[in-house]
């Protein structure tokens, strides 16, 4: 939505009839379409989502990850997704800190978001 919006020329609607709009999460890729720029999130930025009970987090080139059964297993996966663009080295023994960091920031999303997952 902020790529349509931008590409439009349209601001974010603040309120539509009586009701608040809430703020769009993520940005414009319209600088990658045009070729002006390159990419649109930075190394400092905390980039997730999630789909099916499924969890991912992104921050610089680590990504952390957990399937949710019967895809996988449900535990936290950390890959170096410039090293290791296959994700088939999962570094979360080794790393214990770095997938911390990207937990936390993903349970922060979860909230912000207000993310249900299904039992």
């Amino acid at each position: 939505m902020p790529t349509l919006l931008d590409i439009a020329e349209v601001a974010h609607p603040e309120q539509h009839q009586s009701f608040q709009v809430e703020w769009l999460r993520g940005k414009s890729l319209s600088g990658v379409l045009s070729g002006t720029t390159q990419t649109i999130y930075s190394d400092e930025d905390f980039v997730g989502g999630e789909m099916g009970n499924g969890k991912w987090m992104r921050h610089g080139k680590y990504k952390a990850v957990s399937i949710a059964p019967p895809y996988g297993k449900g535990d936290w996966q950390l890959y170096n997704v410039v090293d290791d663009s296959g994700e088939t080295q999962d570094l979360a023994k080794a790393q214990p800190a770095v997938l911390k960091k990207l937990q936390t920031a993903w349970d922060k999303y979860a909230r912000d978001v207000g993310v249900v997952l299904s039992k």
